[in-house]
């Protein structure tokens, strides 16, 4: 133990199994060893400041968190560990895949002490956690690679947009650099702190849309006809369209001067 260990945490460490505490170099968190799945970080108590509140994270296989617990009273750290240990003993196999990496979509994920306290821990029960699967993570990277949004993504596989949001953010490195076209394939460009393209052009977003009118937000969307070529288009919050694209727009337009 590289760090100097001071009084709050000494005496949190005197209260628990010295056999499964840790504590790696150059790091003042403390880790609680469940067993050989299950590992609790402890974040917040090798300090002088007793108004200091600790936080914890729950570690499954070494790599991925399922839970994480902040603003936890000094006095309170023992207790809230026996919880969470008695929790992690009632998950079994069927509740996370191996070598899946947990990103949960509803439950107490991340859980404000402050708020619950030890309550909150204690009626937290496996029912709460959702794991995405190997299917669901290639599927959604798929989905952002064409440049759909996380919104848009939730709605398409039913994975809940939290879940999705977290995914991301957490493996930005594993996300392609290039966008493309959802309906020609052309790489697009992107520009930094704006909203990703999905489409190259009007034509090709008018026809991706209208052949994939099951994808598409009925409450945004209008059926008109173009007043130019008389065919059937969509209309993206705008009931007032007369033309399909600007390629009708302006043959009307030479028409009128005609």
């Amino acid at each position: 133990m590289s760090k100097k260990i001071k009084p709050i945490q000494r005496s949190i460490m005197n209260q628990l199994d010295k056999h499964k505490l840790n504590t790696k170099d150059h790091s003042t968190d403390l880790w609680y060893i469940i067993n050989e799945k299950y590992d609790i970080e402890i974040d917040g108590i090798n300090t002088l400041r007793t108004s200091k509140k600790a936080k914890m994270w729950v570690w499954i296989n070494k790599k991925s968190v399922i839970l994480e617990i902040s603003n936890i009273p000094h006095e309170d750290v023992v207790k809230a560990i026996h919880i969470i240990e008695k929790f992690t003993m009632k998950l079994t196999d069927d509740d996370f895949e191996e070598n899946s990496i947990a990103a949960f979509g509803f439950g107490p994920t991340n859980i404000n002490y402050e708020v619950g306290g030890l309550n909150q821990l204690i009626n937290c029960t496996r029912r709460n956690f959702k794991v995405m699967t190997d299917k669901e993570r290639i599927e959604i990277r798929k989905l952002r690679a064409q440049g759909i949004m996380p919104t848009e993504i939730s709605k398409i596989t039913g994975i809940k947009l939290e879940t999705i949001k977290s995914y991301f953010k957490r493996h930005k490195n594993m996300m392609p650099k290039s966008i493309k076209c959802l309906n020609c394939g052309k790489t697009l460009t992107t520009t930094k702190g704006k909203k990703n393209k999905k489409f190259c052009c009007d034509k090709c977003r008018n026809q991706y849309w209208n052949s994939h009118l099951d994808q598409v937000n009925k409450q945004a969307y209008y059926k008109l006809v173009c007043e130019h070529c008389g065919k059937e288009f969509l209309s993206y919050g705008n009931k007032r369209r007369k033309f399909c694209s600007r390629e009708c727009y302006k043959k009307s337009l030479r028409k009128i001067q005609i």
